[in-house]
């Protein structure tokens, strides 16, 4: 691919928004649903150009998912999963159309419209009449699944749970910077549904479609048994397929009894994406690969292989390798993978054709055998191409124009929604077409992603200077420490003059308004390398030599204590204390 991309700014909401739990749903012609990591869920009008409308929910929002009917929008939150009407939300009237200056309607998301009371809800999907919660709670991963109510029913209480199945939670995986992300587990938990390409489509979206707006995919028949088992593709079983924060990808079909999660393969990092893709240009079935990629940039390709001919003669083949990384965020279109690293969006050709080779067969468990990955398929996961886009965290489903381009909508890491239009590969791309304008924004663009490196730095900068200062300061209060204990610690004393710090006190009377009085003169002497800086004091306690001896009296003795300043090599410190004045017994 060559050429650049034409990136439109469609909106601007002017904060920051989350690597971790930003989502982008596009609603081809109609609507865009996001969330930036907080707690509002943004709508916003394709046709219009504009926002319409912003839901506030309880608490910050986890995932989100909207119905095949483009009704019911259902918002994961800490506190449960809340169901909203999106059409009694966004103005259908022509006056209202008409009036640009409306502003977007604003909705509180109440507890009424609580769907699903479960605390913890990571990543929700819809299955046909069913609604499927991802959760974690009490180190398990909890896959539940509801019946979702006819319309017309009452809310809350129609939710009938199905089935609850669970997984360990394994933290070695996961790659939190901080308690609330660890809380969060740091990343959003990857869930899809996967349909044999022989089974009738749920909607009317095409039976070779590689991938849908609302998380389903379909892939062909041949690999979908070899995968999820004989028993799955007669009774074509849709399977709910996981990517965990740990790596592990998981998988059980709805359809058959005696229900329980198996993890099909493991990326060792937390997975970002999950998808099919098309190997040849036929496409004859479906989609013929399935697509994993993890946030480390690990890409595992899973596809129809040539095994032993005693044992049918087809295999699951997985092939690995990597991507340049880290991997915020992704998307599959056809034999093209989108993803970015924050700092660029990249786009790469999967390799196609079968695997070369599988491990045998074992019943209708997926045996991965030997390492399947060749040196073509690995060269070929290294030419990513950059698209010169930068600071993307979210993308929505590619989509193509009238022109057939491909166009991508995506929010950027400073909450603008963009969308992206790559160069149609049958043009002559070889020089930058992009508008003025356009032109600006991305030098702009540029200058702030450099900004921003140059703040990091300094901040970076001034974090080692701090920290090697405590480490000068600490070092020289350790040679202090060991040059006035040094002589304790040893058998021999040295004299006071030999002394690195030393010191020497002497008393005399004085005499001051008639009165006379009793002084001590003590001088300290630093004849040591070190200066003597703020948080050292000099103390000095005086026990007198006689004392009463009176019951109840106890000896008495008084300290004094003198903070330094900063008491240089060689120089002095001289303090008189008062001890006692004439007369005093």
């Amino acid at each position: 691919m060559e050429g650049r991309c034409a990136v439109e700014t469609w909106a601007e909401f002017g904060c920051a928004a989350s690597t971790c739990t930003a989502k982008v749903v596009f609603t081809v012609g109609a609507e865009v649903l996001l969330c930036a990591g907080s707690d509002e869920v943004h709508v916003f009008s394709v046709q219009e150009k504009k926002l319409t409308a912003v839901l506030r929910c309880p608490g910050p929002v986890g995932d989100l998912v909207q119905s095949d009917d483009k009704q019911l929008l259902y918002v994961a939150c800490d506190s449960g999963v809340y169901s909203v009407n999106l059409p009694s939300l966004l103005p259908r009237t022509p006056d209202a159309l008409a009036d640009d200056s409306s502003r977007a309607a604003v909705l509180e998301i109440s507890s009424d419209r609580l769907a699903v009371g479960e605390e913890g809800v990571c990543s929700v999907l819809l299955v046909g009449a069913g609604l499927l919660t991802l959760s974690q709670r009490d180190a398990l991963w909890w896959l539940t699944l509801y019946k979702v109510p006819v319309s017309g029913q009452s809310p809350a209480s129609s939710y009938e749970k199905l089935t609850e199945l669970s997984v360990p939670v394994v933290s070695a995986g996961l790659h939190a910077d901080t308690e609330g992300d660890q809380k969060r587990l740091g990343r959003r938990p990857v869930l899809i549904c996967v349909h044999s390409s022989d089974e009738p489509p749920p909607s009317s979206s095409s039976a070779l479609s590689s991938s849908s707006q609302d998380g389903h995919y379909r892939l062909e028949p041949v690999l979908f048994k070899l995968l999820f088992g004989v028993d799955a593709a007669l009774v074509k079983s849709p399977i709910i397929l996981c990517g965990l924060p740990d790596g592990r990808l998981c998988f059980f079909p709805l359809r058959l009894p005696g229900l329980r999660v198996r993890v099909l393969h493991s990326l060792e990092q937390p997975v970002v994406l999950i998808g099919t893709s098309v190997v040849t240009e036929t496409d004859v079935g479906g989609p013929q690969c399935l697509v994993a990629v993890g946030a480390l940039g690990r890409v595992v390709l899973v596809r129809t292989g040539e095994g032993r001919p005693d044992l049918g003669g087809k295999v699951a083949g997985f092939t690995e390798g990597c991507v340049s990384g880290p991997v915020v965020c992704g998307c599959v279109d056809r034999e093209r993978l989108y993803y970015s690293t924050g700092s660029d969006l990249l786009a790469l050709d999967l390799p196609g054709g079968p695997a070369e080779r599988a491990g045998p067969g074992r019943g209708d468990a997926v045996d991965h055998g030997e390492d399947t990955s060749t040196k073509t398929a690995a060269a070929a996961l290294q030419s990513s191409v950059s698209l010169n886009v930068c600071r993307v965290i979210a993308l929505a489903e590619p989509t193509h124009n009238t022109a057939g381009a491909v166009e991508l909508v995506g929010l950027s890491a400073r909450g603008r929604l963009q969308r992206i239009t790559l160069p149609n590969g049958g043009e002559d791309t070889g020089l930058p077409r992009l508008p003025s304008a356009q032109v600006g924004q991305r030098v702009r663009d540029l200058l702030a992603a450099i900004g921003d490196v140059c703040e990091r730095a300094s901040v970076l900068k001034s974090n080692i200077q701090s920290k090697n200062q405590i480490l000068r300061h600490l070092n020289q209060v350790l040679n202090i420490s060991f040059l006035l204990l040094d002589n304790k610690n040893s058998g021999e004393q040295l004299p006071v003059q030999e002394k690195p710090i030393r010191c020497r006190a002497v008393t005399r009377w004085s005499r001051l308004l008639q009165k006379d009085s009793l002084n001590l003169t003590c001088v300290l002497e630093n004849s040591s390398p070190y200066g003597l800086d703020r948080g050292w004091r000099f103390s000095v306690t005086v026990f007198p030599l006689s004392y009463s001896n009176a019951a109840g009296v106890e000896k008495s003795s008084r300290t004094f204590s003198f903070p330094f300043l900063h008491l240089h090599p060689g120089e002095t410190l001289e303090v008189s204390l008062p001890l006692a004045a004439a007369g005093d017994t």
